[in-house]
């Protein structure tokens, strides 16, 4: 009989022992916390590889830095990303991004609707580690259990836009409906007709150039020059255009206009726009 108490009593403290270790080992899981965001993208007109400023505004603050990236992504699936860092008690943070470039031209004058998705992909919160030299790192938290939803922005795009000049120049790029079938050189002369300042006769579907900064201040007219392959001497229908101007400071404007059926060709200069240079300051009119 006292073998088999013996046997009972072990029995029972086996049990004891094996409940004792489940509650030990018990896992808990950290709540997270759910949080929003929204994003916008500065600028009227976008094109490959040209930088935007982003703006993310966090729905709440926190006590540690907070590394938010954003995404660009486009319809032939290229990406471009961006990291910025949200410091503590600031909600908001603007950055700038580098928009993804396009395999192939995109087809036609006019841009492509939605071509461009941007969207925050992500957020961590991070920690600052110092090295043995003093030098500051971030690193991600490893408590941090920290989730985000976040708007979209949809981009339409242009398939070529004129780039920033580093010299102070006025740069210009024209885009026009079937260049296959009229050839648009563009030229520009000062208000006084006593020099061709800058010419573009590429032949190529786009005319681009820089306004140098280093001619003289004052007024000059800009001026299309018309081809047509069947050398008729008039247009024989209306001509979309679309004109793009980049200032020194990368500021960029979009002009829309119609060159009218009946508008002379072979050659014939039409003024349609005037600039003003003064120093790197230009003022550009269309007339």
């Amino acid at each position: 009989m006292k073998f088999i108490k013996s046997i009972i009593y072990i029995s029972i403290c086996l049990l004891t022992i094996s409940c004792d270790v489940e509650l030990d080992s018990e896992v808990v899981i950290p709540k997270t916390n759910n949080i929003t965001s929204e994003l916008s993208v500065a600028g009227d007109h976008f094109g490959p590889g040209i930088t935007v400023p982003v703006t993310v505004t966090l729905s709440q603050t926190f006590s540690k830095k907070v590394n938010v990236t954003v995404s660009a992504t486009s319809k032939e699936a290229t990406t471009t990303n961006a990291t910025f860092t949200v410091n503590p008690g600031d909600t908001s943070v603007t950055g700038n991004l580098s928009l993804p470039a396009t395999s192939n031209p995109l087809a036609g004058y006019a841009p492509k609707e939605a071509f461009v998705t941007v969207k925050v992909a992500g957020l961590a919160v991070m920690d600052e580690e110092t090295d043995d030299k003093g030098v500051v790192s971030l690193v991600n938290d490893p408590n941090d259990t920290t989730t985000m939803t976040s708007n979209e922005v949809s981009l339409d795009y242009y398939t070529q836009l004129p780039p920033v000049s580093g010299a102070g120049s006025f740069v210009y790029l024209l885009d026009w409906d079937d260049p296959s079938e009229f050839d648009i050189d563009l030229q520009v002369i000062d208000a006084g007709f006593t020099s061709i300042f800058e010419s573009s006769a590429s032949g190529d579907r786009y005319e681009s150039d820089f306004f140098n900064n280093s001619h003289p201040d004052g007024d000059y007219d800009f001026y299309f020059r018309i081809y047509t392959n069947d050398q008729s001497t008039t247009t024989s229908r209306d001509i979309s255009y679309v004109l793009f101007t980049t200032q020194p400071d990368g500021t960029r404007n979009i002009y829309k206009g119609i060159i009218p059926a009946g508008t002379a060709t072979g050659g014939a200069r039409i003024d349609f726009a005037t600039l003003t240079a003064a120093g790197d300051a230009y003022t550009f009119v269309i007339d």
